[in-house]
């Protein structure tokens, strides 16, 4: 028999491709070998939420008389018009906006992109927007001619997203969370392909927090992103500084895992995600794992496949235990619970993250 004792140290995020710390411990008494599993925390998060796109303005000048030349001038226009190219980078969209009269007021610059559409691989990791943004302001500077302050830039749109992959059929998952309204929403809509008539996208929530579950691929029509639902939310105005998205400079991978996350259990639909087609069922079955590693991913399971929520018993949790050893052929000692002194936690499905209830 294998007993697996997780031992709770923080913030847990366990990736199904990283190891946990396993260790296995003979009883001198009955020589029967117990497997402990130290989960601790790793930079999981860091490829579960990320930017799929950002906007921030930063202040140029308190200047009212300052002379407007022909690149300010330009993005003074309509917006999209200010579409601008640094370098290798594309798809920058700019605009100039006057804060207050013109006698006294003063200008600053609007900067919006997707993270992932100006390099040559994906940025999924906050230090690299980071410095992607710093990149991006010393380009400006040099084309307006001052220095553009980056600790000054403050973030007024984020869009935070995470990918499921390997989903044989999203539209039905979709069309599975067309009752789910998330909490405080105010309007919700969904939209069907015009050639199949599928569900291919969700959308719900309100005007400053925009919730959209989509099918990637048939956004895209990339074959890298078929089987491919995504889930993303919008933040604007006061839901950036709610949930922590002030300035440019303080963004931080931590921050965004836990914005994400206080974002995920807003939308209420992520539990239906991963359940929905025994979604991480299947992943199991792509590793084609020795037993050994199936050990390690049964902590990644517990981790995020679990529907535990707030308030249940240690009886209710040690029931859903057992039923996922039952899958995977691993008994579960019943002092899972009551040997950490963990009476009451969550268990969020997809982060990897466990918190208790003090």
């Amino acid at each position: 028999m294998t007993t697996i004792l997780i031992k709770n140290t923080g913030d847990i995020f366990l990736p199904p491709t990283s190891s946990a710390l396993v260790t296995t411990v003979t009883n001198p008494q009955d020589s029967s070998n117990r497997t402990e599993m130290f989960v601790k925390s790793t930079n999981f998060a860091k490829h579960l939420f990320f930017i799929d796109k950002i906007r921030y303005r930063i202040p140029l000048n308190a200047n009212p008389e300052k002379q407007i030349n022909n690149f300010e001038a330009k993005l003074r226009s309509r917006w999209g018009s200010g579409v601008y190219k640094i370098g290798s980078y594309s798809s920058v969209y700019l605009r100039l906006n006057r804060a207050g009269n013109s006698d006294q007021g003063f200008d600053f610059i609007t900067i919006e992109y997707n993270p992932n559409k100006i390099t040559a691989s994906p940025v999924h990791e906050v230090d690299k927007v980071i410095e992607q943004a710093k990149a991006l302001l010393v380009a400006l500077g040099n084309d307006l001619g001052e220095e553009l302050s980056f600790d000054q830039a403050v973030i007024t749109r984020l869009d935070i997203t995470v990918d499921f992959h390997g989903i044989e059929s999203p539209s039905e998952i979709i069309e599975g969370l067309l009752g789910i309204y998330p909490k405080y929403s105010r309007f919700k809509k969904f939209y069907l392909s015009l050639d199949r008539r599928e569900f291919e996208t969700l959308v719900a929530g309100t005007k400053i927090t925009r919730l959209t579950i989509y099918n990637k691929y048939e956004q895209t029509k990339s074959e890298k992103y078929r089987g491919t639902l995504r889930w993303e939310v919008v933040l604007k105005k006061d839901a950036l500084d709610s949930n922590g998205f002030n300035l440019l400079s303080d963004l931080t991978q931590e921050q965004l895992d836990i914005g994400g996350l206080k974002l995920w259990e807003w939308s209420q639909a992520g539990r239906r995600i991963v359940r929905t087609r025994n979604y991480l069922w299947e992943q199991i079955n792509l590793l084609e794992a020795s037993k050994n590693d199936k050990l390690k991913y049964f902590a990644y399971l517990i981790l995020t496949c679990s529907d535990m929520t707030f308030g249940e018993t240690s009886v209710a949790m040690r029931r859903k235990f057992s039923n996922y050893n039952k899958e995977l052929g691993i008994s579960c000692s019943s002092e899972l619970i009551s040997r950490n002194n963990i009476k009451s936690v969550y268990l969020d499905i997809t982060s990897g993250c466990l918190v208790e209830v003090n």
